[in-house]
């Protein structure tokens, strides 16, 4: 019995010392908003002015228009571009949904445009960018820091179980 005491401590130990590891910050670049840098960094990623050196891009100030043209590969603006390279290098590109609601115009737009707006937006997604609502921002933020702290707490749970 002794034995399997300690075979799960020294699981438990492992498994602590691979989650430490994991802990490593996130880092984000963020386009736009001047509050969500703030916002980012209190839930433990660490904001880069350089898009090169990110893992996160976080799409706050570009317009309906300029997501057409990230659809389309044709960027415009430096941002644009930033987008786009971000993509081709596999990085997790976070856009509010915002930016791209098309879903207003179903009822005004003729059934061909909205099925042209439908199949961008379906490419955007295809693409790897990912939208959010806005409300939902800070959930989305804190879910790497929230599955952390569980992970923490299941092992530490565990460690304890098996002590008495």
């Amino acid at each position: 019995m002794e034995n399997l005491d300690k075979i799960v401590d020294l699981i438990t130990d492992r498994l602590m010392d691979k989650i430490q590891v994991e802990t490593h910050k996130a880092s984000v670049f963020v386009i736009g908003a001047f509050d969500i840098p703030e916002i980012v960094s209190k839930e433990g990623y660490q904001v880069v002015k350089q898009s090169s050196s990110a893992d996160i891009i976080l799409v706050e100030s570009i317009g309906f228009d300029a997501m057409m043209r990230i659809a389309s590969l044709c960027p415009l603006t430096a941002d644009e571009a930033v987008v786009i390279k971000s993509l081709l290098k596999g990085k997790k590109v976070l856009v509010p949904n915002e930016s791209f609601d098309f879903h207003q115009y179903k009822q005004t737009s003729k059934a061909l445009l909205f099925q042209d707006l439908q199949e961008q937006y379906e490419k955007l997604l295809r693409y790897g960018v990912q939208f959010y609502k806005k409300e939902e921002f800070e959930v989305i933020v804190c879910a790497k820091t929230i599955r952390n702290c569980i992970h923490k707490r299941i092992l530490k749970f565990n460690r304890k179980r098996y002590d008495i």
